[in-house]
């Protein structure tokens, strides 16, 4: 599979053409995907798409921090939906429900990563037609309904209620304009990613391939944000040319069926952004799981399993 990285105006040159670097995705577990570094611009991803219909797809990005919540259409009112009988539990759990996750180097594994955006875009399909199976699929793996319910209006399900989530808003708030004068970024926002967002795995190698099997638990599922801003992919291409350390993680996020951007991520937070590392460390000791950081360039989409987190209204 070939990925070149385009910038929305210009190619960046970054070091050189003949440097190879290794985008590990954390979706993807232990599997590493080595790409040419053409440039890091604005980190759209054209993967052997049709010129017209990349340049179209493109211009249709919008950077809309309006979807604050998984974009399952319509209300879903997790109350009126019967449950399972307790005597079809087993059977209902052997069918949809797995834990399992493949070898990245297995011939399995290796498939599902010949289109990784395909496969999730399945997942998410399936959820959207089989609701009722989905909220029950979310019963089975312990999640009380008022937690479902909750995930359906947009407060992801590692928190235990809204105003627990609202509470990190607030503090996110606040931390955005540290990290603006901090970094010199513009308009910096977050997205709140992983399987707490909905409720189920978009890594390729857990649960079966074609649906969402792999359900979230709260207890060891950490807060995934990506913090986005204008000016990322400038701070991270110059560190880059400088030969620093960080950021030693780069790889390719899912923003539509034909469109892939790229984030960040750090091992060591304090040497890119210290107001991150600071938040960091206070609040991954506050959430039960934990927290991570990636950082994207603004302007990106996101996927109808993720969505922007509402720091305006708190």
């Amino acid at each position: 599979m070939h990925w070149e990285i385009f910038h929305s105006s210009a190619l960046l040159s970054c070091r050189s053409e003949l440097r190879r670097i290794t985008m590990t995705s954390r979706m993807a577990g232990a599997f590493q995907l080595a790409v040419p570094l053409r440039a890091i611009g604005s980190s759209f991803l054209r993967r052997n798409v049709n010129p017209r219909r990349f340049a179209t797809a493109c211009t249709e990005v919008k950077y809309d921090r309006s979807s604050t919540k998984p974009k399952f259409p319509g209300p879903v009112i997790v109350s009126s939906i019967p449950p399972i009988p307790a005597a079809d539990l087993d059977a209902f759990c052997a069918e949809h429900i797995s834990y399992e996750k493949l070898d990245g180097n297995s011939p399995e594994g290796q498939a599902r990563f010949l289109d990784v955006p395909g496969l999730q875009y399945k997942r998410w399909r399936w959820a959207v037609e089989n609701i009722e199976t989905y909220v029950n699929m979310l019963r089975a793996a312990g999640h009380a309904d008022s937690k479902i319910q909750h995930m359906f209006d947009g407060t992801p399900m590692c928190f235990p209620s809204p105003a627990a989530y609202a509470e990190l808003r607030s503090a996110l708030s606040s931390f955005a304009k540290d990290i603006e004068a901090e970094m010199n970024w513009k308009s910096v926002g977050y997205v709140v990613t992983g399987s707490s967002v909905v409720g189920f795995s978009q890594n390729p190698l857990k649960g079966f391939a074609e649906t969402p099997s792999k359900i979230t638990k709260t207890a060891t599922s950490d807060v995934d944000i990506c913090i986005v801003g204008e000016g990322v992919n400038k701070t991270m291409r110059d560190r880059l040319q400088r030969g620093e350390l960080e950021p030693r993680k780069s790889f390719p996020t899912t923003c539509s069926p034909d469109i892939s951007g790229i984030r960040f991520g750090c091992y060591d937070m304090s040497a890119v952004c210290q107001a991150a590392h600071r938040f960091h460390k206070v609040w991954s000791e506050k959430l039960p799981a934990g927290l991570q950081f990636t950082f994207s360039e603004a302007g990106n989409a996101t996927p109808p399993w993720e969505a922007f987190i509402d720091i305006d209204n708190v």
